[in-house]
């Protein structure tokens, strides 16, 4: 069999998450041909499925030397840099990809993300605004520039972005957390309207009864967890809602 081969069947395999004999496949293609661009990415893929993203790394980054000019494998490079928390180096190869082919949505979402991540919202805001004017409906686009406008202080940007995107999709936990997370930092929101949307945020996603301190607890501590990174203490408009709800976290 050849190098293309077993490609070939690691794809196969890949496609139906058969990972053990989809690296065992890809992994003989590169014993024929330690060169094999195909095999290279595919073994990339199954090592990031099975959290491995050091050798995943490793891999996408060697069929991106071979095909330098190949947005894809860029992408899939920075991608499960990403997931590694390479931020910087995520930031370097995705801005290559995005030279190479502007508007490519998936690459210049992932830019953006790995810019947030590295705490430069100002670029990343302009990074995704590109990408949801050509994909104006993709909740994921929506949530990353509503927390990329939330750290700017544009508040009611952000709030607007969250709603967008738990419009378009309802069932998501995440977005609704995220937007209930900004409501704090919003002085025009009362004390009624948060306390509602926290009533609602426990009916849909399952929080037991009435009682506020559930509903709000994962949203809370996910806010400290936020804020214990940066210097200084909470701000005072997060304090001040926190004391409102009589919550004695602080």
């Amino acid at each position: 069999a050849t190098s293309a081969d077993h490609c070939a069947l690691g794809v196969a395999l890949l496609r139906t998450r058969e990972l053990t004999g989809a690296r065992e496949a890809f992994s003989a293609a590169l014993a024929l041909d330690p060169d094999d661009v195909q095999a290279h990415s595919g073994l990339g893929e199954v090592l990031r499925e099975r959290g491995l993203l050091e050798q995943a790394i490793s891999h996408f980054s060697k069929a991106a030397e071979l095909r330098p000019d190949t947005v894809g494998m860029l992408n899939e490079l920075g991608a499960t840099l990403i997931m590694a928390r390479r931020f910087a180096e995520a930031v370097d190869v995705l801005s290559l990809a995005v030279s190479i082919k502007p508007h490519l949505t998936h690459t210049r979402l992932n830019l953006g993300t790995a810019t947030l991540a590295m705490g430069n919202a100002v670029d990343a805001v302009e990074q995704l605004r590109l990408v949801l004017e050509d994909s104006p409906e993709d909740a994921d686009i929506m949530n990353n520039l509503g927390n990329a406008e939330r750290d700017l202080g544009n508040i009611p940007a952000a709030v607007e972005h969250f709603r967008n995107a738990i419009a378009a999709r309802p069932d998501s936990s995440k977005l609704y957390s995220n937007l209930l997370l900004t409501l704090l930092y919003d002085q025009s929101a009362g004390t009624d309207a948060l306390l509602a949307a926290h009533k609602q945020f426990a009916e849909q996603y399952g929080a037991t009864g009435p009682n506020l301190e559930s509903g709000l607890a994962p949203l809370v501590h996910r806010g400290l967890r936020t804020f214990s990174a940066k210097p200084g203490p909470l701000p005072t408009a997060y304090q001040s809602r926190l004391r409102a709800y009589q919550i004695l976290i602080l």
